[in-house]
């Protein structure tokens, strides 16, 4: 996963990622951990690299969470695509997950 700042991303990137998600944690607490490994299987099988996740540990930077008013971790945020959403847990059921992504049915994780 990569760790850009997602408050530096902006209309002016390529167009080429269709997801940009922002998944908050708390350090390397369990469930926090699960929602990695769950958000860096979905991004390799189904939206297929098609994504930038920024990673957030809201022990280390607290601002950051508070300005997108996230109180509970692991939280999921989708930046894009538009309207965004928030997805709160460990990103265990997968079928909601993509339901939440509009990913189409299983398989490719390509977009209806």
């Amino acid at each position: 996963m990569n760790d850009p700042d997602p408050r530096a991303w902006s209309a002016s990137d390529p167009p080429c990622v269709r997801y940009r998600l922002v998944l908050f944690v708390a350090g390397d607490e369990p469930n926090s951990r699960i929602a990695r490994a769950n958000l860096e299987e979905l991004c390799r099988c189904d939206i297929e690299g098609d994504c930038e996740v920024a990673e957030v540990d809201v022990l280390k930077d607290f601002e950051t969470a508070a300005e997108h008013g996230i109180l509970v971790t692991p939280t999921l945020l989708v930046v894009e695509p538009q309207p965004g959403t928030t997805i709160i847990g460990n990103l265990s059921n997968r079928e909601k997950l993509r339901f939440a992504l509009h990913l189409s049915g299983s398989g490719s994780g390509k977009r209806p």
